[in-house]
């Protein structure tokens, strides 16, 4: 029986049995997920009885399932192990009716708000010594799905042996979600429970939370005393938790001078928790990977932080490959924790064993040396430029914004543009030299965040393998040449609560003509100037203008620098930049 009548059965066996009046999730190993997309895709196209079926469908899980075929019906056909099929036959690699199936079932599950939840089998089968569905053929290719990867083969994928088996604790939640979700289930399904659902995050308290916390003096007391030899910076009369290292002027010329030997880490095409990375952070990594937004909060690759050597004025980056929610989970937790420390006190002093995740790393690193030490953890990288304008009457002004609701971290806190993760444009470029590159890095940001070069978020495109060829890039790129606008590396930092540090540029723009010229013409195009969706939308230039006198010193500081308002990378970047940028204008 063939696929399409193979669909039909599956679809009269269920209406017999009065199976979809109510929301439903289908779960399918193997050829039975090719089977739930294709009863789905008939069900909404045939009869009003099956069109029912498919327009209570909640959420499909998928368990190694072979999207694009697998390489395992060619094996059966040629060795007669297996008993060959008309329905084994669809599982011919790159098969035009799996093509159309994936084609069809994608059309119609986003229209109808479909969610979806991927695995693959990460070890090999027996005998056959080879895995059935590779992770390739088992991504679905679908918005907002990141296949997980899972410690079994194709066999045993499906057969969780506990509770607290990866299948069983992400099938469970997401099913309690779709029961959430559907206003119709007034009942609770035995088996599962809502309570394992991820916890809404209240950004506005957060938010509150965050401003008493840095207007009192905790904070300040706890970091100094746990990180001594690093000193706090102190910018426009303000102290920020973080530490800088300036470069010397020298180095300037080069923004990849920080950069050292890039080293093994994590395969971010695999998912997984390592071990080393210590206890606390495995639930948060997995809970994040359960929750994936394809836009704002998706696990790609990263350059994360090995470890930091400083010999003089010279500051190296020793970087290895991680992802983005191992950085969240390992890093990001860091500042989480003492905030909930200190807030129902601010003004206290928190000692280290009240922070179970930050002292695990210092008795593992050896103390404060975990500021330069990222072995243990996964400290996504970061480069951010200070745009700074040379306005007509003698001052200047430098591009700050406050960040979206839409972020992961740092919600409604003011930060310099452009600025990123210090990643690839996807994983499997991640060793090339061209991407292990600041200035590359930070071009991208530059279109992305400024421009509206939204493809680039996801290294999809003609535009992400030649980011040259931008316009923005092309014209700030002869700006540079000509000498109306200069690029310096000014730096690096560590933030004391994340431990994540960050590479500066400076993007000094000598002729604010230039920029409005720039402006006008990008916005004749389709990339017309405006803040991307890290950023409060904003296409007024001078709404997002930090005001700096002739000396590059904020005009009036007293309610955006400050810890309170503002990331502490930011007032890292303005520091380092208008150090820079004196000299420049001096010499």
């Amino acid at each position: 029986m063939g696929i399409l009548d193979r669909g039909v059965n599956i679809l009269a066996r269920l209406k017999s049995e009065d199976i979809g009046n109510r929301p439903l999730c289908l779960i399918g190993h193997s050829l039975g997920g090719l089977m739930a997309k294709q009863i789905l895709v008939q069900a909404a196209h045939t009869a009003p009885e099956y069109q029912q079926l498919a327009a209570h469908a909640r959420g499909v899980v998928f368990l190694a399932t072979p999207h694009d075929g697998a390489s395992i019906a060619r094996i059966a056909r040629a060795t007669k192990v297996v008993r060959p099929t008309e329905l084994l036959g669809n599982l011919v690699n790159d098969d035009p009716g799996l093509r159309h199936l994936s084609t069809s079932y994608r059309t119609w599950a986003t229209g109808h708000g479909v969610r979806h939840l991927a695995f693959f089998e990460t070890r090999k089968h027996g005998w056959l010594r080879r895995l059935i569905v590779p992770p390739s053929s088992a991504d679905p290719k679908l918005p907002e799905v990141t296949p997980i990867g899972i410690d079994a083969n194709h066999t045993f994928i499906c057969k969780p042996k506990r509770r607290d088996d990866l299948v069983y604790v992400c099938v469970n939640r997401f099913v309690a979600e779709l029961i959430e979700r559907s206003p119709t289930v007034s009942q609770p399904i035995q088996g599962v429970s809502p309570a394992v659902a991820r916890p809404a995050d209240d950004k506005a308290r957060r938010l509150e939370t965050h401003d008493r916390v840095f207007r009192a003096s905790g904070w300040s007391a706890t970091l100094r005393r746990l990180y001594p030899r690093y000193e706090l910076l102190e910018f426009a009369g303000a102290e920020f938790p973080i530490w800088v290292k300036q470069a010397p002027s020298n180095q300037w010329d080069d923004l990849d001078v920080a950069l050292g030997e890039l080293l093994a880490g994590e395969d971010p095409r695999h998912s997984n928790y390592p071990a080393h990375f210590g206890p606390g952070g495995a639930s948060i990594y997995w809970d994040r990977l359960a929750h994936v937004d394809r836009t704002a909060s998706f696990n790609g690759a990263t350059y994360a932080l090995d470890h930091i050597r400083i010999d003089g004025d010279r500051v190296t980056i020793h970087a290895k490959h991680g992802t983005y929610f191992h950085s969240l989970a390992t890093s990001e937790e860091l500042d989480r924790e003492l905030i909930d420390q200190l807030a129902a006190d601010p003004d206290r002093e928190v000692d280290l064993d009240s922070l179970p995740r930050r002292k695990w790393l210092h008795d593992i690193a050896g103390g404060q040396h975990v500021v330069l030490d990222g072995r243990h953890r996964a400290a996504a990288l970061s480069v951010a430029a200070t745009l700074l304008i040379a306005e007509p009457d003698g001052t200047y002004s430098a591009l700050l914004a406050r960040r979206s609701q839409r972020v992961a971290t740092h919600q409604l806190l003011s930060h310099v543009a452009p600025a990123g993760i210090f990643a690839p444009i996807n994983a499997e470029r991640r060793e090339e030299e061209t991407e292990f590159s600041v200035r590359n890095c930070i071009m991208r940001e530059y279109a992305e965040e400024l421009f509206g070069y939204k493809d680039l978020e996801q290294g999809e495109g003609l535009l992400a393998t030649n980011v040259m060829a931008l316009p923005p890039i092309h014209e700030l790129h002869k700006a540079e040449q000509a000498g109306t606008v200069a690029l310096r590396y000014c730096g690096i930092s560590v933030p004391l609560l994340t431990l994540r540090p960050e590479i500066y540029v400076l993007i000094f723009i000598k002729d604010a003509n230039w920029l409005d010229q720039e402006i006008r013409r990008a916005n004749e195009t389709d990339h017309w100037f405006e803040l991307n969706w890290e950023y409060e939308m904003i296409k007024d230039l001078d709404a997002v203008k930090l005001r700096l006198d002739s000396d590059l010193r904020p005009i009036d500081p007293s309610e955006v620098v400050r810890p309170s308002r503002m990331v502490p990378h930011a007032a890292a970047a303005l520091y380092l930049s208008s150090t820079v940028a004196r000299h420049l204008i001096r010499s």
